[in-house]
């Protein structure tokens, strides 16, 4: 009797092992099935993150070339700024030129124009000054205006050429002051000091000297009052045209031509000493004559043979030194004279009368 209630209890007790056995079992199954949906679920995910991965990856080289591009277009507008510095080095940049319908006057305003320079031309002709400014409109100036003015004789034309260009232009950054006189007796015959009539010679100094002197003094007036340029030091640049002429040793004849040539280029170098606080540049250019007014072809072909360079400079020559004052590789050069002239002056090939 006991041990069949015994056998029925163990009966009872295995069958409730049984249901939580099934029971397990079943929840064991449904978990098994969530894991796997989750699983499913996380596998379709990793997909999506795999594909999204993979466009990033497409996404990053795509960009990456893309800034390798804008690298290489950057690169070479540099390179082409740079080009366009190097051949335009005045771009903008306002020059006012006096003297500048003939010779070397033409020749510096011709060089401003190509350098990118925007120009106020003035000459005591008006149809000489018209000429170079058809010659630097041909070569892509894009600013010419022409002052017709006469320094020799007018205090006030410097002043009133300066202030055509501030008024057309709000500022002045390079002036060059090239207007001279080329006297018949004085220079271009070769009077002697005894033969050289006064009124010539007040002539060389009023025009050489003092209309280079009241043109400067209108200029310097001007450049105070302005800033530099962005990038710029200097608040202007002036470069005073004078000649070798002005150096000892160099002409037993031309006394007062050379007088008053000797006088500006000690002018710019007292100018420079004067307004080197203002960050204004004063050098001068002291030239070889590339020609003379009334001279006959034969009479230059015969001078150029002489000259140790065996030609005569060309005004171009000039000008391109006058460009090189006039731009920011010079900012740390003022005080100075440039002597373009073939070697002349340090040759021993001349007699003192030869020019």
């Amino acid at each position: 009797m006991l041990a069949a209630i015994a056998a029925a209890a163990a009966l009872v007790a295995g069958g409730v092992y049984y249901h939580r056995l099934r029971a397990a079992l079943a929840a064991l199954v449904t978990t098994n099935r969530d894991l796997a949906v989750h699983y499913h679920r996380l596998s379709a995910e990793l997909a999506t993150l795999t594909t999204t991965c993979r466009d990033l990856a497409r996404y990053y080289h795509q960009m990456k070339a893309a800034v390798a591009t804008l690298a290489t277009a950057n690169r070479a507008l540099t390179i082409e700024a740079e080009s366009v510095v190097r051949a335009q080095p005045l771009l903008g940049r306002v020059a006012l030129v006096t003297g500048a319908g003939a010779g070397i006057g033409q020749g510096v305003a011709v060089a401003l124009a190509s350098a990118g320079a925007v120009l106020v031309l003035s000459d005591i002709s008006q149809a000489a000054a018209n000429e170079t400014a058809a010659h630097c409109r041909a070569i892509g100036a894009k600013s010419v205006s022409v002052v017709v003015a006469d320094v020799f004789d007018d205090e006030k034309a410097g002043r009133l050429i300066v202030e055509h260009a501030i008024s057309q232009h709000g500022r002045l950054d390079c002036v060059v002051t090239n207007a001279t006189c080329w006297s018949s007796r004085s220079l271009s015959a070769r009077a002697s000091l005894v033969e050289q009539d006064a009124k010539e010679t007040m002539r060389s100094i009023e025009a050489n000297q003092l209309g280079t002197l009241h043109t400067l003094q209108a200029a310097a007036e001007a450049m105070q009052l302005q800033e530099p340029l962005d990038g710029s030091e200097s608040r202007g640049k002036m470069v005073i045209i004078s000649s070798i002429m002005g150096q000892p040793m160099l002409s037993k004849q031309a006394a007062s031509y050379s007088m008053s040539k000797a006088a500006i280029s000690h002018l710019g170098a007292c100018l420079a000493s004067q307004l080197i606080d203002e960050r204004i540049n004063v050098n001068t250019v002291n030239t070889v004559c590339p020609g003379w007014l009334d001279a006959s072809e034969a009479d230059i072909a015969r001078l150029g043979a002489q000259m140790p360079w065996r030609r005569l400079g060309k005004p171009s020559e000039i000008g391109k030194a006058v460009v090189f004052l006039c731009s920011e590789d010079a900012t740390y050069i003022t005080g100075s004279t440039l002597v373009v002239d073939g070697g002349y002056t340090v040759s021993n090939r001349l007699s003192c009368g030869g020019a």
